[in-house]
């Protein structure tokens, strides 16, 4: 029986990437949505490890650098990337080994804060390794019907106008104005973080901004995947913004023959507050469209860090 060789992943393995991601997850991407992801990111190269067999690799554990804005000081946090285990080796630890190879890779020159979002299948595996379960995200949602009669009923205030984005240092600057409230901890939400972020080889990214008098007054991001219209980011300064913006959301939907409009978010947030003012609802049932719940966790080293959770 050959012999599995635990080591960092780097550049030169990409290529070996595409296939165990068709395999685990039925997705078809190339070695440029990795290099998009791990190498290009303003905020450092990530860790990532991999076990072989044969040297095919056969299990893959990344994690990669965001900055955060800590109690007033810049600090690394790591989020958790792709995972993934060939059907050959499941069932002998793989997800738990890789991890802990990459936390203690990252341990060696930061502090490990860790985070990420739980699956069906690695939630229990993350809470197994100490994982904590911080709060939970819904899915809110719009169906192609209540997006046609919203865009028909809700007219959006003429005085709004509504372009894609010249500038994405505008986008940033709307972001600062009416996102941050007093939290010690948030992201830095910077032009290069949100040049790479909407540069994602797998998804076409829209970025709309919204003026009234010439003067930016909100913003909205989404991306075409899976028959959905998925709104990545939505800021407004009032609902005459929201729409203003969301109209154009939604004949984006109707053009492209679409079930309908989604988003994600934590319910406490400010995104689900503007949702849920559009009239975007979530499914509050453990059964039905969009029941699931997803687990945003965070892993750290010393749990006296209560601020973290």
């Amino acid at each position: 029986m050959s012999e599995i060789t635990i080591r960092r992943v780097t550049k030169d393995d990409f290529h070996q990437l595409p296939s165990l991601m068709k395999h685990c997850f039925n997705m078809e991407v190339n070695e440029d949505y990795f290099r998009w992801k791990f190498l290009e990111n303003p905020s450092g190269e990530f860790v990532g490890f991999g076990a072989f067999k044969d040297n095919v690799l056969v299990a893959f554990n990344g994690i990669f650098p965001e900055m955060y804005h800590i109690n007033g000081k810049e600090q690394t946090i790591f989020q958790l990337g792709d995972v993934m285990t060939h059907a050959s080796v499941r069932r002998m630890g793989m997800f738990e080994k890789l991890a802990t190879a990459c936390y203690n890779h990252i341990r060696e020159n930061h502090q490990l804060i860790v985070i990420g979002f739980g699956g069906e299948i690695s939630t229990y595996g993350l809470l197994k390794m100490g994982w904590r379960k911080v709060k939970m995200f819904n899915y809110y949602f719009k169906h192609r019907i209540h997006c046609r009669w919203s865009a028909i009923l809700n007219q959006p205030d003429k005085n709004y106008i509504v372009r894609p984005a010249d500038d994405l240092q505008e986008v940033v600057q709307l972001h600062h104005r009416f996102t941050y409230r007093n939290e010690s901890i948030h992201q830095v939400f910077s032009k290069e973080y949100l040049s790479w972020k909407i540069s994602n080889p797998r998804r076409k990214y829209h970025t709309l901004v919204c003026y009234n008098n010439s003067n930016a007054v909100g913003y909205i991001i989404y991306y075409l995947e899976d028959d959905k219209v998925f709104i990545f980011d939505f800021v407004v300064s009032n609902q005459k913004v929201s729409k203003a913006l969301l109209k154009r959301t939604y004949e984006f939907c109707f053009e492209n023959n679409c079930s309908g409009v989604i988003s994600v978010a934590s319910g406490d947030s400010l995104l689900a507050g503007r949702l849920r003012k559009a009239g975007f609802p979530h499914n509050p049932f453990s059964k039905g469209p969009l029941h699931v719940r997803i687990p945003f966790m965070v892993l750290v080293d010393n749990k006296e860090d209560t601020h973290f959770f």
